[in-house]
Formats: C-alpha cells, sequence, structure tokens
C-alpha cells in the first residue's frame, strides 16, 4: 500500500489513541495525525496529503457533516471514514449524501475497524445495511460485562451522554435533572467503575468495547 497517512479528527484525545491501538501491528501507517476541531482538519488538509480521514461527527459541538464538503474541496484524495456514537440510518445516509465513502460506530472491534479501512483505501466503500441503534443503546451491551455489572439505568444514560462529550450543564438538561443530581451520579459512576474523570470512564468504555 505504501506510504500510509491518516488523520483522525474527533475532539476525544482518547478516541485517537484507541484508533492509534487497534492500527498497531495491523496496518502499516507511515503518519498518524490528530485534530481535535473542525478548523484543526481543514488546517491540516489545506497543507498536508492524507489518504484518509477518520471522522467524528460531532467535534465540539459542531456537526462535521456540514463540512465535509469543504474537507473535500481543500483535499479532494482524501478518502473519508466516518467513527461516531451515532448508528441510525439517518445519519448514515446523510454522510454518504455528504461524500463519506464509510461509516463505523464507537463499539467497532479492531478486525472490523481495520477491514473497513483497508476496503476504503483500496477503493471501495463500506456502510452498514441496518443499525439497530445508536451506540448510547449499544453501551447495554458493553455493560453487561462482569466489570461493569452494578450500574443502574440511569448511570447507563449519563455514561452515554459523557462519551458523546456532554458537559455536566448538557446532560442535566437533555435528562431534565439538576447538576448536583449528575455530579452525584457521576461520583457514583467513577466509584464504581474504578476511573477518576471523564476521559477514564470513555477509555474504558473504548477497552471494553474493542473485547467484543
Amino acid at each position: 500500500m505504501g506510504d500510509l497517512r491518516i488523520l483522525v479528527g474527533d475532539d476525544h484525545k482518547v478516541i485517537f489513541d484507541g484508533i492509534q491501538s487497534m492500527l498497531e501491528n495491523t496496518i502499516s501507517v507511515t503518519e498518524l495525525q490528530y485534530a481535535a476541531s473542525i478548523e484543526q482538519i481543514g488546517e491540516l488538509l489545506s497543507r498536508e496529503y492524507f489518504d484518509l480521514l477518520v471522522l467524528d461527527l460531532n467535534i465540539n459541538g459542531t456537526n462535521s457533516l456540514d463540512h465535509m464538503s469543504c474537507f473535500l474541496e481543500l483535499s479532494p484524495q482524501t478518502k473519508i471514514l466516518v467513527f461516531t456514537s451515532y448508528g441510525n440510518k439517518k445519519f448514515i445516509n446523510k454522510a454518504k449524501e455528504a461524500g463519506a465513502l464509510g461509516y463505523l460506530v464507537k463499539n467497532t472491534g479492531q478486525q472490523e475497524f481495520c477491514g473497513v479501512v483497508n476496503k476504503i483505501l483500496a477503493g471501495g466503500i463500506d456502510f452498514p445495511q441496518e443499525v439497530t441503534a445508536d451506540y448510547k443503546s449499544n453501551i447495554d451491551h458493553v455493560l453487561r460485562v462482569n466489570t461493569l455489572e452494578g450500574v443502574s439505568q440511569r448511570e447507563n444514560q449519563i455514561i452515554s451522554l459523557v462519551q458523546d462529550g456532554n458537559s455536566d450543564q448538557e446532560i442535566a438538561d437533555i435528562l431534565f435533572i439538576s447538576y448536583n443530581t449528575v455530579r452525584t451520579h457521576k461520583k457514583n459512576i467513577f466509584k464504581k467503575l474504578d476511573v477518576r474523570s471523564n476521559n477514564g470512564l470513555i477509555k474504558l468504555l473504548h477497552q471494553k468495547s474493542m473485547e467484543f
């Protein structure tokens, strides 16, 4: 495949770390770079060559699909793989229309992820025929493993919203509960799962998803 340059656009560094881990010893990557904002993605695409852009749908509250045409204009040769928490058909269709060549949800395991990357780089496309639930629902499956037992339904909801990058106040607004209640739930979640921060929680979920 020759020199392979990949750019990851996601506002959570832990996702980049997970992608880096999945690619190691599986796909030979010459350079793997990280961009944490829409602006950084555009800047890198305008001045450097990348074979593949692995792109989150929601970056710092901005829908990246609205900027995909600009990304492709800046770098027409760059193929785009959407890698997101959202798995419903509406988002998949919008990603297709915007010019993406593949779509994966973030509970995808290493073998499938690397298989789709190789397929897209070889000139193919890969979109799921049917996604039964968003990643928010898929977390219920992840949480059924022994090390994550004892997490309540409300805590599952909060974990999902943390995964999607929502602040404590945004979670409170979405669930119609108080900010202090969110903080209490998160304190309990951190204690149950033996993590100390949002990043620690997201990293744990990503590690668990790779086991399936």
